[in-house]
């Protein structure tokens, strides 16, 4: 997923993932690295030390709106 906001919530390092999906955060053995991005539920590791290249599986967050309005500033 690109331009997911990726944290190390330990260091409170904050970086974006690239067009495919990649990120670079520093990160000690057992720091949390959640990942975040609009239309999709929050994920999260706790990484081990060892894997140099985890995969974060990231959900669809269905979401419903019931309504949306669209105003025209010109007619303000």
């Amino acid at each position: 997923i690109q331009s997911a906001t990726v944290v190390n919530k330990n260091t409170k390092q904050i970086t974006k993932t690239s067009d495919n999906g990649n990120f670079l955060v520093r990160a000690s053995k057992g720091d949390s690295i959640k990942i975040s991005s609009i239309g999709y539920k929050s994920a999260g590791i706790a990484w081990d030390g060892i894997n140099l290249e985890p995969t974060i599986e990231m959900r669809q967050d269905a979401i419903a709106l019931k309504e949306v309005v669209v105003r025209d500033k010109r007619l303000e």
